[in-house]
This record gives C-alpha cells, structure tokens and sequence, in this order.
C-alpha cells in the first residue's frame, strides 16, 4: 500500500509497505535488498553513514562530505533516479532524512521509504526492473 509521507511537509516521498513492516534488524534487510539488487545486476549503492566513531574521526568525516539523512539505496540506472530509505518495525525518519529525500525528489529523484521487501519489490516492478 502506497502513503504519500505525512510527516514531510510538502510530501515528495512515497511510503510503502508500513502496515507489515520487516521484523528483523535494519541491517539484516539492507543485506536482503543488496543482494536482489545485485543479483539483477543494477547499478546501484549504498552509502555507509551507519556507523561509530570518535568525534576526532567523525568531524573529518563531516570535512569529506559524510552528509547526515543520506538514504539507503541509491539507483542510478532508471530515469529518474530512484532514492529508498529502509525502515523497520517501530523504524522512524528522522528529521534529517526527511529533508534528504525532500531535496533528491525537488532535484528529480523519485523517492521511497520501503518497510518491507515486498514494497522493495514493487518500486521495481513500477520500474519494470
């Protein structure tokens, strides 16, 4: 089921798949989509942001460009671009990660917040991907 994302004031992104979101670790479903994507063979990324580190390393991270709210999965071969952000169950966007989507959909990404694989699996479909 297709929502137009409610906490975004203008709305530019689709949510999909909230009523059955993925039990498991949001870790565990971005593995789970990294190797469908890859095993269609689409030019595709993920930005690592998840991660821990001293604030000594983390304000150099911030000097090479490490951007707060990035999402997902990025794919880079449809027109337009398609930007994900993965969420599970009791999964939030940040206020960060709103503005992200936001800023990729006014430059002309499509953009989506996937709860589960089935909604992953639709985008594609859309895409005929």
């Amino acid at each position: 089921m297709y929502h137009r994302g409610t906490d975004c004031q203008s709305m530019r992104f689709i949510e999909i798949g909230k009523d059955k979101p993925y039990l498991g670790k949001e870790d565990n479903f971005q593995i789970e989509v990294a190797k469908l994507l890859d095993w269609k063979k689409l030019l595709w990324m993920h930005v690592a942001n998840e991660r821990q580190t001293s604030p000594m390393r983390g304000a150099k991270l911030k000097k090479m460009g490490v951007k707060a709210g990035v999402p997902d999965v990025f794919i880079l071969e449809t027109r337009p671009r398609i930007a994900i952000e993965l969420k599970v169950k009791n999964g939030r966007l940040g206020n960060n990660q709103k503005r992200f989507l936001e800023e990729l959909s006014l430059a002309g990404w499509d953009c989506y917040v996937c709860y589960n694989m089935d909604a992953v699996l639709s985008i594609l479909k859309k895409y005929n991907i």
